[in-house]
């Protein structure tokens, strides 16, 4: 995390429809900043102790009674308990109005107030990864990772896609696995992503068929690394019918990831199982021919 933290107004900044936010009250907070973040629900009618944290913190207005109770009483506690925790802002889920006593309170207290169309769960997983990747510089991914000619190659794909199968089947020829299913990618000095497996699964791949292996069992004296820059994605992409190639196909674009552009190939696979493989190498040399380098 940046030492100087970030700003709440930087943090929401291009992320609202991601959070499904609706109103946006207590302007004038959006400029605190923010160094160390959690987000905590309202539970069992109390705030927990922030432990040296910035709280968002998230609230049903369904369930918790200091956003639907109008007496002054239930107002003095929750407030003197926002005050308590340091709360940095408070975010109303499934909702799209604030009741005035709250609007009250956010001009007394200077802490911002969002509402937003998504339930708890949601928002608070959403505001978790936000958090990961604009403090953190941080997120995670679903896919399989590899090194290919020298280049970090992410495979992406809906899930039974394929992903697994065609890393093994690459790696088999040569190239060299590095993780399956959940891969962490990191901002380094503001301009290159570094990818590799999430500590908890790195060692794992995940095959439906199967379950859950350890990768030294399929690959025997074959080469494995711990993470590589990222410099190309493949996207799956699902074909119908035989394995017959169109000029169309390996069409070429970028996926942006925190904020920065990643070359992007399509690569199609079809239901029947089938990968080209071969096709697939094709295409990371023609990507290297025009340019894309290590």
């Amino acid at each position: 995390m940046r030492a100087q933290g970030t700003s709440l107004q930087h943090l929401l900044a291009g992320s609202e429809a991601r959070l499904g936010l609706r109103l946006m009250i207590g302007t004038r907070g959006h400029a605190n900043r923010l160094r160390h973040v959690q987000v905590q629900h309202y539970a069992d009618g109390c705030v927990g102790a922030s432990s040296g944290h910035d709280i968002i913190l998230v609230m049903n207005p369904l369930k918790d009674r200091p956003l639907i109770r109008k007496d002054e009483e239930t107002r003095l506690t929750f407030l003197e308990e926002i005050r308590a925790a340091k709360i940095s802002c408070i975010v109303i889920s499934t909702s799209d109005r604030v009741p005035d006593h709250l609007h009250h309170f956010t001009e007394q207290t200077g802490i911002p107030l969002l509402t937003s169309a998504y339930g708890a769960l949601i928002l608070e997983s959403r505001l978790t990864g936000l958090l990961r990747e604009k403090i953190n510089h941080h997120i995670r991914m679903h896919g399989v990772l590899l090194k290919m000619f020298g280049l970090g190659v992410l495979i992406l794909g809906d899930s039974g896609a394929g992903k697994t199968t065609a890393g093994m089947m690459l790696v088999q020829k040569g190239h060299i696995w590095i993780a399956d299913d959940a891969v962490e990618i990191k901002k380094r000095h503001g301009k290159r992503l570094y990818a590799r497996g999430c500590p908890s699964t790195r060692d794992l791949i995940d095959l439906k068929e199967s379950g859950i292996r350890n990768p030294r069992s399929f690959f025997a004296g074959r080469r494995q690394a711990d993470g590589t820059e990222l410099h190309l994605i493949l996207e799956m992409e699902h074909r119908r019918g035989g394995s017959g190639r169109r000029s169309s196909e390996g069409y070429r674009g970028v996926r942006e990831i925190m904020g920065l552009q990643i070359p992007c190939i399509q690569i199609p696979f079809y239901r029947d199982g089938h990968f080209d493989t071969s096709m697939i190498e094709e295409r990371v040399n023609a990507f290297i021919r025009d340019g894309g380098t290590a």
